[in-house]
């Protein structure tokens, strides 16, 4: 886990992506992302397999003359420890991040939830489709 761009809670405060992301995800998402560096020495191959996984999609849309970018969302389940938290791996049309980083929404402060600091381990597990 690693401390990101602090610009999820930026894009976390558009009704036009809580909306439709509350509607599809069954949780209004806490207003930031939690960026998870991926340990592998190939972090585009666990990618490249995480974007044809089943998806929701929340498309892009225009607001005040700046263009927003869609986002694809699967659903998982982050895990430190004995505690476990539903949310969602976003996969978002564009970003500043490379492959090694993954950004995890859900309904809660994740940090706070799993006692979170830089550095930590936690795991990502998909439920079967």
């Amino acid at each position: 886990m690693t401390s990101g761009l602090k610009e999820g809670r930026y894009y976390l405060s558009k009704k036009e992506y809580v909306e439709p992301l509350t509607r599809i995800l069954g949780f209004k998402p806490y207003p930031g992302t939690l960026n998870i560096k991926i340990c592998s020495t190939k972090p585009e191959n666990i990618h490249s397999r995480l974007v044809v996984l089943p998806s929701k999609r929340v498309n892009g849309f225009c607001a005040n003359g700046v263009q927003y970018f869609g986002v694809s969302c699967i659903e998982a389940v982050i895990r430190k420890g004995d505690r476990e938290i539903r949310g969602a791996i976003l996969l978002i049309d564009k970003t500043k991040h490379g492959p090694e980083i993954i950004e995890f929404i859900a309904p809660v402060y994740l940090r706070e939830a799993l006692n979170l600091k830089d550095g930590d381990f936690v795991e990502i597990r998909i439920p079967s489709q």
